[in-house]
């Protein structure tokens, strides 16, 4: 049975007249006509009233139309999502927080003003962020590498965007926070500041790397408190090179020799072929201060946004 007599009996009930509806709908009077004779011939009923002043549901159409409504709107919502589905208009993305500072945002206004993509963001783990995204939640995860890892499973695909070059976050007062770069071995019975187990195993994986020991403070339960504590003087941190940018003016961030790196990786679903322009996006943005850029260029200037005033980060 096609969908078609079924749109044409709902409009004609809501407009009360097959002229009206025939003009609205495209087809010529006649076809209108042609359609409800059709639809009443298949139901075996008579669905309306024809009468001098238009048309009017009978008893067996006003029991069928609540259920013709739903029948067309399913349909147009229907259509509506294959048409989303081609030509992408909104994204959510969810981000873990040190690519919400720049990365994310950047890729979202070129998104706007290139594509015509709104988008809105969540942050979150990498774990939350995966999890998400195979639940349908999000289109778009950024993620990293960091413990718990890239997810291996076949129900997301994985695309990697670059790599983050790890830093320290020091105090304004620090005797380190005027140096272009140190080696960690400097901060040698420093109290170190962590929130996170990845952040934290990158951080112990490097300290056994030189063959230093260090005291972990874990009082801080998010990336912002992490940073206040800093700020505060109440330790120092590692920190993602992906914020040195946008970090708080109240703390110094220095390039760490040898540094650790995670890699930022974008998660969908298989088959997100709509997605291809968002994830174009995030490998276009200039200025991610990735390991390869560090190397290129380990002075300030690989570190510090054109757009704000010199401060004291590498």
């Amino acid at each position: 049975m096609s969908v078609t007599p079924w749109r044409a009996f709902v409009d004609v009930c809501r407009t009360g007249s097959i002229t009206v509806s025939a003009e609205a709908l495209g087809f010529t009077q006649s076809a209108v006509s042609r359609q409800l004779a059709t639809l009443e011939r298949e139901v075996g009923a008579t669905l309306l009233d024809r009468h001098a002043r238009g048309v009017r549901p009978t008893r067996a159409g006003e029991a069928a139309l609540p259920h013709a409504r739903m029948l067309v709107d399913t349909l147009d919502r229907a259509l509506r999502a294959v048409a989303d589905a081609n030509e992408l208009r909104q994204c959510a993305i969810g981000a873990v927080p040190s690519a919400t500072m720049a990365l994310v945002p950047t890729a979202m206004r070129r998104l706007r003003d290139k594509a015509g993509i709104e988008c809105t963001l969540r942050t979150g783990l990498t774990s939350d962020l995966v999890d998400h995204v195979h639940r349908g939640q999000l289109d778009l995860a950024v993620i990293t590498d960091a413990p718990p890892g890239v997810p291996t499973t076949p129900a997301v695909a994985v695309t990697p965007i670059t790599r983050d070059r790890m830093c320290v976050a020091l105090p304004i007062g620090h005797r380190l926070a005027d140096q272009h770069e140190i080696n960690i071995g400097e901060l040698a019975g420093a109290r170190w500041i962590e929130d996170n187990p990845g952040s934290e195993s990158l951080l112990r994986r490097l300290v056994h790397e030189q063959g230093i020991d260090v005291d972990i403070d874990r009082a801080a339960l998010d990336l912002d408190t992490k940073l206040a504590l800093v700020a505060a003087s109440l330790g120092v941190a590692l920190m993602p090179g992906l914020m040195a940018t946008s970090a708080r003016p109240d703390i110094a961030v220095v390039a760490l020799a040898d540094a650790p790196t995670r890699g930022i990786h974008a998660v969908t679903r298989p088959g997100r072929t709509d997605l291809t322009d968002v994830v174009a996006a995030l490998l276009a943005v200039d200025g991610a201060p990735t390991d390869q850029a560090a190397t290129a260029a380990p002075d300030r200037t690989a570190w510090r946004s054109p757009t704000r005033p010199r401060r004291r980060h590498p």
